[in-house]
């Protein structure tokens, strides 16, 4: 099981140093500064902090669900780490009364698999056309206006994910926002000029909001 599932992880880490090597190719050609390439790394290597730790806490329940090989697995292929333990959470409440492990495990595994083709699809078929939807919008409208409409819609998106965690939820779950709200919003304030600490702020934001949050968590317990 374990070899069958390590061709995925295999796949993407081959994929991820492609994609890295062309990236650099790239940005050579576009005699981007090496030090900007750095920061850039660096910047993206310490806000990956965190979605890697919540990663960690749905690889625990998943383990007890699918064992650790396809935990090990899903984890690293595409969709995201929530969608993986809904759907198993779902399988559950389907699977026929008394079914053995391996039904149970086949069920799971077919789940998760069309879940992941269906993230997979969607990619395929909406990603080559946003370009020449933005083209078209960049020629037909001002730039700079639908520069903003795309940083109010990330903002929209964000904000909506903030709104899914928080109302609705226990107290820890707000201290965490609020504390990672206000940590972000500290460093743009008095360090907005420090550009090696800018770079680290969502994931200096991230761990603050995670860590106020457990706190709050195990002292109320």
């Amino acid at each position: 099981m374990w070899i069958a599932c390590s061709i995925m992880v295999i796949a993407v880490v081959a994929q991820s140093a492609v994609f890295f090597r062309a990236g650099l190719k790239r940005a050579r050609e576009l005699n981007i500064p090496r030090e900007k390439l750095i920061h850039g790394c660096r910047s993206a290597a310490i806000t990956a902090i965190g979605p890697t730790l919540s990663s960690c806490i749905v690889l625990l329940a998943l383990v007890a669900v699918i064992g650790a090989p396809s935990a090990w697995m899903r984890l690293n292929d595409i969709g995201a780490a929530r969608t993986e333990i809904a759907v198993a959470t779902m399988v559950e409440s389907v699977i026929p009364a008394g079914s053995n492990p391996t039904v149970k495990l086949a069920y799971t595994q077919w789940a998760m698999g069309l879940n992941n083709m269906g993230w997979m699809l969607v990619a395929l078929l909406l990603t080559p056309s946003m370009g020449t939807m933005l083209n078209k919008m960049n020629s037909n409208f001002n730039p700079k206006a639908v520069k903003m409409v795309m940083h109010g819609a990330a903002l929209g998106l964000f904000a909506n994910l903030l709104a899914g965690g928080t109302l609705g939820k226990a107290m820890p779950s707000w201290f965490a926002a609020g504390a990672a709200v206000f940590g972000i919003v500290f460093i743009l304030k008095f360090f907005g000029k420090n550009q090696r600490l800018l770079e680290l702020s969502l994931g200096i934001a991230m761990v603050i909001g995670m860590t106020v949050g457990a706190a709050y968590y195990y002292m109320t317990l």
